[in-house]
């Protein structure tokens, strides 16, 4: 009677044993498919992302050469105007030496 228990006693615990491994891996399939769900969308966000940084570091450039772009052309204005100056200074100057000369 012992070796019979002992039988019962070792085909229950295989039989809980087989259902806590068919439990175990229907849980891992679970997590198998909600690990590869997870990889997708962090590979569709990550891609999202690097399109981003993309558009934003065109922005960025575009920017830069737009600044640049301005700030040669306020050179060129500065350069103009500060010619434009010397060539009024050369008038005033030339007006009163003249209205100066003419009547003193």
């Amino acid at each position: 009677m012992n070796i019979e228990r002992t039988m019962e006693f070792i085909l229950e615990q295989q039989a809980k044993s087989a259902v806590r491994q068919a439990r175990f891996e229907e849980w891992q399939a679970r997590f198998e498919e909600r690990q590869a769900k997870q990889e997708k969308e962090f590979k569709k966000s990550k891609q999202e992302f690097d399109r981003r940084i993309r558009v934003i570091t065109t922005l960025l450039l575009q920017g830069a050469a737009e600044i640049r772009e301005v700030a040669a052309a306020q050179k060129r204005a500065e350069a103009r105007l500060a010619r434009q100056d010397e060539k009024l200074d050369r008038l005033i100057a030339a007006l009163l030496g003249r209205s100066t000369n003419g009547r003193g």
